[in-house]
């Protein structure tokens, strides 16, 4: 999960296509273009499955 402000203009779509599997190194290297102008904060979540 990322977050950042509203003003700046991330095509994070264009970056990351709904759908699109990508390797661990291709992920990274995309995130990276963006992690400068990104929130310098953690988020944590949980990803919960029903039965």
């Amino acid at each position: 999960m990322i977050a950042w402000d509203g003003k700046e203009a991330i095509p994070i779509l264009d970056l990351f296509p709904l759908g699109e599997a990508l390797s661990f190194d291709a992920f990274f290297r995309r995130l990276a273009e963006i992690g400068d102008r990104c929130e310098d904060v953690i988020l944590p979540y949980e990803v919960v499955t029903t039965p």
